[in-house]
């Protein structure tokens, strides 16, 4: 198996956007549990991240996964942050 089949394996996913859920629901108070697609999503989100980083970081589960947990952590961080505007205004 490589690093990214384990990376993109049932267990991490299922993981990782645990992690997520609870960063996001510390910050924003706000459960992505309540919408399906957040979950579903995750996956492809995760591949993204994968694609996108550096060779260093991408043979190396850990980093890979604390890289994951910070981006789509702080993708959800400005998509929230944005719907609060809204709201807001």
């Amino acid at each position: 198996m490589t690093t990214r089949d384990v990376y993109l394996s049932n267990n991490n996913i299922d993981f990782l956007y645990r992690d997520v859920c609870d960063q996001v629901s510390r910050k924003y108070n706000y459960d992505l549990n309540t919408s399906p697609k957040y979950k579903k999503s995750f996956p492809t989100m995760m591949d993204k991240v994968y694609q996108s980083c550096d060779t260093n970081i991408s043979g190396n589960l850990a980093s890979l996964n604390r890289l994951t947990v910070q981006k789509i952590s702080s993708y959800f961080f400005d998509q929230l942050s944005k719907k609060k505007e809204k709201i807001d205004a």
